[in-house]
């Protein structure tokens, strides 16, 4: 149930040389599957209306293939962030 899960915020290079200043993010934690049927139906749709278009019929897509997704839960427990120019 161990996990980690990193970002990293557009690296940039500075005219002229070949090396990136990097901004990232790390996060460790422990994730876990959503089994609850309403709960994870709910977040479902939550991210459906969020990401998909408007007019989009996510009822449909919901009876469709909800079945089929598997949501995980990602608990932070601790977090850490750097800025590093490589050289």
């Amino acid at each position: 149930e161990k996990a980690s899960f990193c970002v990293i915020y557009e690296p940039c290079k500075e005219e002229g040389s070949w090396w990136y200043h990097v901004t990232s993010v790390i996060c460790f934690g422990k994730i876990y599957e959503i089994n609850d049927s309403e709960q994870k139906n709910m977040l479902l749709r939550t991210l459906g209306t969020k990401y998909f278009p408007d007019g989009y019929d996510i009822d449909a897509d919901m009876r469709k293939n909800s079945s089929q997704a598997i949501v995980l839960e990602f608990t932070i427990d601790h977090m850490t962030g750097k800025k590093v120019r490589e050289k």
